[in-house]
């Protein structure tokens, strides 16, 4: 009876660090993929201040930086897209992992 509580508290600490890890990973991936959706918002404010103070300069610039805002508003796009599936990754491997916790119990 000792050595099989013994190896329930084993598999049971060897879940905690999984799902720890996978929390881990989770947090840097969303971290970084906020950094990039604010680097993305900061860059489409200014993008849209420099089109504003340009309003009168040539047509091409005017293209130009409405072509930036665009690609900036697709990057923050993106990564808030990436950022909620890493959210939706996540959470199915802590569900897999409480599973497989469950089914050695």
């Amino acid at each position: 009876e000792g050595e099989a509580k013994d190896k329930a508290s084993t598999e049971r600490d060897t879940f905690t660090v999984e799902l720890k890890n996978a929390e881990e990973r989770y947090k840097i991936q969303v971290d970084r993929l906020s950094l990039e959706v604010q680097e993305a918002r900061v860059g489409e404010v200014k993008a849209k201040k420099d089109l504003e103070a340009c309003q009168e300069e040539s047509s091409t610039v005017i293209v130009d930086l409405r072509g930036q805002v665009d690609h900036l508003k697709q990057s923050e796009s993106k990564a808030m897209a990436k950022m909620h599936e890493t959210v939706r990754s996540f959470e199915a491997k802590k569900i897999e992992i409480e599973e497989r916790y469950q089914q050695q119990l």
